[in-house]
């Protein structure tokens, strides 16, 4: 019989370490005095290990709601104290796991699964066969596009071929039906759930959409170069979606942007929308696959929370290309999710599907080539009754992968090279060139040093490292100082639970090959953010496993607290669930107002001068010609300029003197860019074409003066000077 003191409020009973939650109640769950006593002491060791990987870099203290000024990354000589800091952190995250109750039950009882067998198993012959041969059809449409597209290259029949073997498919998968209730059911969604998801879905939007076309003020090369690439989409010249492109990415990365351009507009603000839609539905499938996959939809709440007030998941959700397979990876793990859970073979096909669609896109996620055999390998050494029972659901999976995959199947191995170098080795720890820097700018001498740093500067990617990648302004951390140590505390308990729970034991997976496939050694870098998407989402998760249980012993004692002064039963329930909701609500709002202004203020600070270049260059008014001289690195060549002002003729007119310039783009309606290093060009155009018209459009007063000048008048398009 369990102890009076082991039973909470919401029907939750402590048996040793094992919590079955019978229902999810509105409180948190409530813990004995002595183990919330126990976990609280863990949070504040986590707090102080972070001080410790801190040490040197005063810039940050929890008690400020702004930083004064950005930081500078850690010394060196801070190095063995971060090491101790970080090893610290892990050690304390596994005695949380061990101390922290296990309420998650994420495999099916021997009973439900007997009562309720896969998708389909009780279904009638005939439904089986039909699905079992629209999948059959969809993989020989496939195979025919591949022997097109190997034959006559990409084509409107290779395109609709591909198509029709993904419709072809997911009928498939519709026509299984499911005979019995499913296996496990997750906790319902009430008005109040709706009303909760809703209220955060828009607020994500709001903040990745808000002020999108200056927000940032800059773009990257990669940006500007997957807008022209998706803009020649929308040409006569057609769409491309198999093969490479730019850097060798896969062409049907840029499919997204170019529907988003065409339904927007083909401007900077039709780009954005790309990964404002994907930033956003990321957010609301990690609400979605953390219910799912922990039974919680507090847990669901502080996940997608900590993406939505995510500095640098808000500045790639405007950045294009980063987020776009990281969005679809996790909308594919809920069906992956409920796959396993619900045996639903139907879910499991439709993972593999997205699962191939996300390996198409940003390189970043080839990662899940390593990540998903891992996983499967896991479940053969320690569910292996689960994995055979899901055999059918698991060859869908696969068969999934390669339909959505299609001609770029054949592609890959006839272009193996070109693919391999999409993979950037080039610029791995593991290319000799990058290791040999590395070890000089660390001073290791050994390889067995380099391992040591390596290791060390990426496991402080969440809370010691700014981003190294040159593709965003803002110098802070990855997650806030006021989150990231419970990134350890559901780290330690995802270790502790590897073996029995399948979600754990992804999450834990995920995390390392996230941190060290990625942070170590995809990138010579210590922090390349846009590489680490995946980190982020697996550490929003394992904070909102961390801050449950922290949110949980704090709840708990105040509950103690009320009892021993007096109060009912009731109502100190309700003292510690709502103590609880306010320290959740407090932080959240602290590290979102704190996150944002850092941001706006970096993003005021944006001196990247060939976007305002490029954004000068555009005010000119379409069909014009453009010309200019290279100055201080500044060239009308460049992708960025080339982007904003794609629908003008730009003419690079090499170094030379002003007359000699103006003579090689001579013309009765040219527009000269001028910087405020060309005086001279200035008083030549000036007085060669004394009609025209010079409008400044320079960013602020601390950068070069950039300004047009029209020969016939107003560079803009307006009436001719009289």
């Amino acid at each position: 019989m369990p102890r009076d003191s082991d039973l909470d409020a919401g029907g939750a009973v402590e048996t040793g370490r094992l919590v079955t939650i019978q229902a999810e109640s509105p409180s948190f769950l409530a813990l004995p005095i002595r183990r919330s006593c126990l976990i609280l002491t863990c949070v504040f060791l986590a707090f102080l290990a972070q001080e410790i990987i801190l040490w040197g870099w005063p810039a940050f203290h929890l008690g400020k709601l702004v930083s004064p000024n950005p930081p500078s990354l850690p010394t060196n000589s801070d190095s063995n104290l971060r090491g101790f800091g970080l090893i610290g952190s892990i050690v304390i995250g596994i005695l949380f796991g061990l101390l922290a109750p296990r309420r998650i039950a994420i495999l099916p009882t021997t009973r439900d699964v007997t009562a309720s067998r896969l998708d389909g198993s009780h279904a009638p012959p005939v439904g089986r066969l039909v699905s079992n041969l629209l999948v059959l059809a969809s993989c020989l449409i496939g195979i025919a596009a591949q022997i097109l597209f190997l034959k006559s290259g990409e084509t409107p029949g290779t395109h609709a071929l591909y198509l029709l073997s993904i419709a072809v498919f997911c009928s498939g998968m519709a026509s299984i039906r499911r005979s019995g209730a499913p296996p496990s059911s997750p906790p319902p969604f009430t008005t109040a759930h709706w009303v909760g998801l809703g209220a955060i879905v828009l607020v994500a939007l709001a903040a990745r959409a808000w002020n999108l076309r200056d927000l940032p003020l800059s773009i990257s090369p990669d940006v500007a170069t997957v807008g022209l690439m998706a803009i020649e989409n929308l040409s006569e010249q057609g769409w491309r979606l198999f093969g490479t492109g730019f850097l060798q990415s896969p062409n049907f990365a840029t499919v997204p942007a170019s529907l988003s351009m065409l339904l927007f507009g083909q401007d900077l603000v039709g780009l954005r929308l790309t990964d404002v839609f994907f930033g956003t539905s990321m957010v609301l499938f990690t609400y979605l696959v953390v219910w799912r996959g922990l039974d919680s939809h507090r847990m669901a709440v502080l996940a997608s929370l900590v993406l939505t007030t995510s500095i640098p998941h808000i500045h790639f959700s405007r950045h294009v290309f980063n987020v776009d397979p990281w969005a679809v990876f996790t909308a594919a793990s809920l069906f992956l999710v409920h796959g396993y859970r619900a045996s639903s073979e139907r879910s499991l096909g439709v993972a593999g599907l997205m699962m191939g669609f996300a390996l198409e896109m940003y390189l970043s996620s080839r990662i899940l080539v390593v990540l998903l055999p891992l996983f499967a390998l896991y479940l053969l050494a320690f569910h292996s009754k689960l994995l055979w029972r899901l055999r059918r659901g698991a060859l869908l999976f696969v068969l999934g992968i390669l339909v959505s995959w299609g001609p770029n199947c054949i592609d890959s191995y006839r272009e193996f090279a070109t693919w391999e170098r999409s993979n950037r080795l080039d610029s791995t720890i593991l290319f000799k060139a990058n290791y040999d820097s590395y070890a000089a700018r660390v001073g290791a001498a050994s390889a067995a040093q380099v391992v040591f740093h390596k290791v060390q500067e990426s496991l402080a990617i969440f809370q010691a490292n700014i981003d190294t990648s040159g593709q965003t302004n803002y110098k802070f951390p990855f997650v806030d100082h006021l989150a990231a140590p419970f990134i350890w505390l559901g780290l330690g308990l995802c270790i502790v639970n590897f073996r029995r729970d399948p979600f754990c034991a992804f999450m834990a997976l995920a995390f390392f090959l996230a941190v060290f496939g990625h942070a170590a050694i995809s990138s010579s870098d210590d922090s390349y953010w846009p590489r680490s998407m995946l980190a982020l989402l697996v550490a929003g998760i394992l904070i909102s496993i961390g801050a449950e249980y922290f949110l949980s012993a704090l709840g708990s004692l105040l509950r103690s607290a009320a009892l021993l002064a007096g109060l009912p039963p009731v109502s100190a329930s309700q003292v510690g669930r709502f103590s609880s909701v306010l320290c959740a609500v407090v932080a959240t709002c602290i590290i979102g107002f704190r996150g944002w202004t850092d941001y706006g203020r970096q993003a005021s600070a944006d001196n990247n001068r060939v976007a305002i270049l490029g954004r000068c260059a555009a005010q000119a008014k379409p069909g014009s010609r453009i010309c200019g001289i290279p100055f201080d690195s500044l060239r009308l060549d460049q992708w960025e300029v080339r982007f904003f002002a794609r629908n003008r003729d730009l003419r690079q007119i090499p170094p030379a003197p002003p007359h000699e310039a103006i003579a090689r783009c001579d013309s009765e309606d040219a527009v000269w860019v001028v910087l405020s290093g060309q005086s001279e060009l200035q008083t030549v155009l000036r007085e060669r074409y004394p009609q025209g018209r010079s409008f400044a459009c320079h960013g602020r007063p601390e950068l070069p003066t950039i300004s047009l000048f029209g020969t016939l008048g107003d560079p803009r398009g307006g009436l001719p000077a009289s």
